[in-house]
């Protein structure tokens, strides 16, 4: 089950919509704009740790990420995700927008591509698409702790779950 037929167009949408947020929100003073808006810290950096699961194989996940927050309700990050064992993922790479509707909940929707190890087959990299959902709580004013659930949904293969825990470091 893939949402989207033509991938290429949705992957070079999602990186000029990247793009067009990133040149947007670069120009002009964000710090005043980030103030104004009740954002304390709008970098973030995380690093994940869980499971991947194809159908009835789960194997491990790690991943690194970053975050920027133009409000106190929108951002955007990328993501990189590596996985061990015997799914047929071994990397995963993401970029989306993210909603933080209330408190330490937030959303993140986006595309990313997947790299299919070359053990179980011919290096492949497909399309995906992934819809995530965490709720951060705040260990210390910077650090935060989030359980975190993602569905992958990958062009020619299977759906992805991806669950675990995220820490980050907001600056």
């Amino acid at each position: 089950m893939f949402p989207f037929q033509n991938r290429k167009k949705v992957l070079l949408s999602g990186w000029a919509l990247l793009f067009l947020i990133l040149f947007v929100g670069v120009g002009g003073n964000n710090d005043a704009w980030a103030e104004s808006e009740g954002v304390e810290h709008r970098h973030k950096i995380f690093l994940f740790g869980g499971a991947s699961q194809e159908g009835s194989e789960i194997d491990g996940s790690l991943g690194l990420g970053y975050e920027y927050r133009f409000t106190e309700l929108f951002g955007v990050a990328g993501m990189a995700e590596f996985t061990s064992g015997d799914i047929d993922r071994s990397m995963a790479f993401g970029i989306g927008a993210t909603v933080h509707p209330y408190k330490g909940l937030y959303f993140l929707i986006g595309p990313g591509f997947e790299v299919v190890d070359p053990e179980h087959e011919e290096r492949e990299e497909l399309f995906l698409f992934r819809l995530s959902v965490g709720y951060d709580f705040e260990l210390t004013p910077r650090w935060s702790l989030a359980p975190e659930f993602n569905v992958d949904f990958v062009s020619g293969g299977e759906t992805t779950l991806v669950y675990g825990l995220v820490l980050g470091y907001a600056f």
